[in-house]
């Protein structure tokens, strides 16, 4: 199929029942759904403006698109739910700033970003967002201290409770002095998780 000037597609899923391809287009907040055998759109989502999308992830029962946002927001990182029956109005699951860890070498505060993939868990309830977390909360101009190669940026894994449709903080992982991290995938069991950093 083609694409607009600028569309700037970058990931591609298709559901599991095999019925539906998905595709976001990072230069137009858009993702599109086409069909698997003859590669046309037909359908478009339009997802917050400036969103630049990303990845994507399709629930087991194919009804439900996850996206996530790559640059986020100073308020806030976003992942965005669409219902692929209606492709309504998608909803936003927010992975707020985090204010309150304090700043050591093994730790700090800050937002998730450059989030380029989302993984389901194997028994669906989970998802994780391998990514860096951005110091913006400290700062010679924030908070007259200057910040620190350790506190930063920093390679974290943040996950979200998909029944509830928000993060679990309080099982965010940060990795000490690592890449950031970039990939990850679920063993088949769901027992292990392997997280790619570079």
């Amino acid at each position: 199929f083609t694409l607009d000037y600028g569309s700037a597609p970058y990931g591609v899923v298709f559901t599991p029942d095999g019925t539906k391809g998905l595709l976001t287009l990072a230069g137009k907040s858009t993702l599109a759904v086409f069909n698997p055998s003859t590669g046309a759109i037909t359908r478009r989502v339009t997802l917050p403006e400036g969103g630049d999308v990303r990845g994507i992830a399709v629930s087991a029962d194919s009804r439900t698109a996850y996206v996530t946002r790559f640059r986020s927001k100073m308020a806030r990182g976003e992942v965005y739910k669409v219902n692929l029956a209606t492709t309504a109005a998608p909803v936003v699951i927010a992975l707020p700033v985090d204010t309150t860890t304090p700043a050591t070498e093994a730790a700090a505060p800050g937002v998730a970003n450059y989030m380029n993939q989302i993984v389901i868990s194997p028994d669906g309830r989970r998802a994780v967002l391998p990514s860096k977390k951005d110091n913006i909360v400290q700062g010679r101009f924030r908070k007259q201290i200057d910040l620190k190669a350790d506190t930063t940026v920093r390679s974290i894994l943040s996950q979200l409770d998909l029944a509830q449709g928000r993060e679990v903080f309080a099982e965010q992982i940060d990795f000490n002095n690592r890449a950031p991290a970039r990939a990850a995938i679920f063993a088949p069991s769901g027992n292990y998780l392997f997280v790619a950093e570079m």
